[in-house]
């Protein structure tokens, strides 16, 4: 086709992450008779994970992804929390649930989600990103930054934090910063986590371990306030409980 011709599609879903895809998924299973439009770049590889609650797997079962998902995912029975020498449990059976929610690696929830929308005909994947948006009487024209241009007549903007839509449409947001640094990454360990979420909470900070697919494998968040200066490292909040 060419470049300078808008290929014309119902809707447009611009984003690629867990709130784009699920759109465009669930558009796509629900309204098989509208043409669809997901405009959404190729993704660096991400290895954090996201904690999918029971009332988001009830979301993913209705759309039948959580069959898949759910392979590749790991429950949490338990929440363990540190405040100081003070600490408490609670279990997932305490509320005569089997668990509380379950931990899944980003990169696996993409390209479950990917490999879904490659089976729907009424979709369509453009790997680029929005360079502008104008309003025409009937939809809404969208030039990509690889000169392509789509109409549609509704566009959903799902494209993040910075959302390129919502800046070209000065839709007003409020902002607010907590002061806080954080870090992300994986932490291996010897024995198994046995399903068990761990929580340290302190002054200046929080640090949480969180189990993933692999027994010995915990996705690590620390969190801490960015105006107290300190020197703690992560052995010294967590000790011998690494």
């Amino acid at each position: 086709m060419n470049k300078n011709t808008p290929e014309k599609f119902d809707i447009a879903v611009v984003g690629g992450g867990i709130s784009g895809l699920s759109m465009a998924y669930s558009l796509t299973t629900a309204c098989p008779h509208l043409s669809l439009a997901l405009i959404a770049p190729d993704t660096s590889s991400d290895p954090r994970t996201t904690a999918i609650l029971r009332q988001h797997e009830a979301f993913f079962s209705a759309g039948g992804i959580w069959q898949t998902l759910k392979q590749q995912s790991q429950r949490i029975i338990t929440v363990e929390l540190h405040n100081g020498a003070d600490m408490a449990s609670f279990h997932a059976a305490d509320i005569g649930q089997e668990y509380f929610s379950t931990n899944i690696i980003n990169d696996t929830l993409y390209r479950t989600m990917h490999n879904l929308l490659k089976k729907k005909d009424n979709l369509t994947t453009f790997q680029a990103l929005v360079r502008k948006s104008t309003i025409q009487p009937h939809c809404r024209m969208i030039t990509l930054d690889d000169g392509q241009s789509i109409a549609a007549t509704l566009v959903i903007a799902a494209d993040g934090v910075n959302s390129t839509l919502r800046q070209q449409e000065n839709i007003p947001v409020k902002q607010c910063t907590y002061n806080q640094t954080a870090r992300v990454g994986t932490l291996c360990h010897a024995l198994p986590h046995k399903q068990v979420t761990i929580e340290f909470h302190y002054e200046d900070g929080l640090l949480t371990f969180v189990p993933m697919p692999d027994s010995q494998q915990s996705a690590l968040i620390w969190c801490k306030n960015s105006t107290v200066k300190t020197e703690r490292t992560i052995e010294d909040i967590a000790g011998d409980r690494l």
